[in-house]
């Protein structure tokens, strides 16, 4: 009899610690990150039936996150600003807790939690709850500038540039961020700008229009000024491919040059709903010397005809500085919120 009770009753050890055992509830996203979170943490060493007593409720709201802790009768909760200050919290609370579990906690007790969700009513916390909160400020002060990188980005943006020649252009761009670290980020951009009439038209009618195309790696900062407002700076180096096109009734003449470029940019973002901000800023771009267009080329026509006497030198495809303004949307994803 012994020994089939001791076959029956399995080891300690072979029961999963904490970490495992606590319920969560809440978005499949958010409790994958934070049992994640716990896993790295204290309760990963924790073997115990309390375990299996306790609640765990995270629900999103906006850009932070409200966390509710039950424990039998008894319950805390918290609004935070990560997944990564909630884990953090709950190790904070429930260590003390489960080193003094509150009175009453019965077999029984975890039947009936099954069934009912976390409430928000105001109960007395389990003894030791006022400093496990006390720590828990500390513990998320700690998660907030750990190693939890801070979400991707992925922004498209609508362009408003001028030239060092006094032309406008319009245009857009897609550009990415990959965090590499709470402040820095890596990140890419491509764009397109057009000026639809340089000088505006001659008076022989001649029309002269220009475009743009540019792609640029970039390096930069962050930094968060306010719970849902963050500043970007970055600086950039690319490569754009430029032309420029006279047209008239007669005939029509193109140039084109491509060149290296040089970039800054700042904007800030403000975050509206979910993970989606409205971002909005300034960027100055400046290229290398090109050899200006020498002289332009005759269309099909005017060789045909023998007739082409070629007009003014074009002007160059592209300033060599452009100062701009960004406004757009940003999309946020993965990472630590």
């Amino acid at each position: 009899m012994a020994a089939l009770a001791l076959t029956a009753a399995p080891a300690r050890g072979d029961e999963p610690p904490c970490s495992e055992t606590v319920p969560v509830t809440g978005e499949a996203q958010d409790v994958a990150q934070l049992r994640a979170q716990l896993r790295r943490g204290p309760l990963a060493a924790k073997v115990t039936d309390t375990c299996h007593y306790a609640r765990v409720a995270l629900v999103r709201e906006g850009d932070d996150w409200n966390v509710t802790l039950r424990l039998g009768d008894s319950h805390v909760q918290r609004q935070v600003s990560s997944v990564s200050a909630s884990a953090a919290w709950v190790e904070s609370w429930l260590l003390p807790a489960l080193a003094n579990p509150p009175p009453g906690l019965a077999a029984e007790t975890r039947a009936n939690d099954e069934s009912t969700p976390p409430t928000t009513s105001g109960r007395s916390a389990p003894p030791g709850t006022a400093a496990a909160s006390s720590a828990a400020n500390q513990a998320e002060a700690t998660a907030a500038s750990g190693d939890t990188l801070p979400p991707a980005r992925i922004a498209l943006l609508s362009t408003l540039a001028l030239g060092s020649d006094r032309s406008w252009w319009a245009g857009g761009e897609l550009g990415g961020q990959l965090p590499l670290s709470r402040m820095v980020w890596l990140g890419a951009g491509i764009g397109g700008a057009w000026d639809p009439a340089f000088g505006g038209s001659s008076a022989v009618g001649d029309h002269i229009s220009r475009r743009l195309f540019r792609a640029s790696g970039r390096l930069g900062l962050d930094w968060q000024v306010a719970r849902r407002t963050y500043l970007t700076t970055g600086v950039g180096v690319g490569v754009l491919a430029a032309d420029v096109l006279r047209s008239s009734t007669d005939e029509s003449a193109s140039a084109d040059h491509g060149a290296v470029f040089a970039e800054l940019i700042g904007q800030v973002g403000v975050g509206i709903i979910g993970n989606l901000a409205l971002v909005g800023g300034l960027g100055l771009r400046a290229r290398t010397p090109t050899q200006r267009p020498a002289a332009p080329s005759e269309d099909q026509e005017g060789e045909q005809t023998g007739e082409f006497e070629p007009g003014p030198p074009l002007p160059d495809p592209s300033p060599w500085l452009m100062g701009e303004a960004r406004l757009g949307a940003e999309y946020r994803f993965g990472g630590g919120p």
